[in-house]
């Protein structure tokens, strides 16, 4: 039983991690498009390239644990 609610538990951490990813990716995205500056841009587009990959590993974790 206590194995349940962990997986409940983590399941629901992961579910909530994944959310606000996407929400950082979306600042992120809005980010890139009003910066000029051409090592900042490429910086920022590192991060959403970093988090995007962080969003598709803990999707991957919530369908493991589903």
């Amino acid at each position: 039983m206590g194995e349940n609610t962990l997986t409940v538990n983590t399941l629901d951490l992961v579910k909530s991690a994944s959310k606000e990813l996407d929400k950082a990716y979306e600042k992120i995205t809005l980010l890139q498009a009003v910066v000029s500056d051409k090592k900042k841009a490429k910086k920022i587009k590192k991060s959403a390239e970093l988090l995007e990959a962080a969003n598709l590993a803990i999707k991957s974790l919530e369908l493991t644990l589903k």
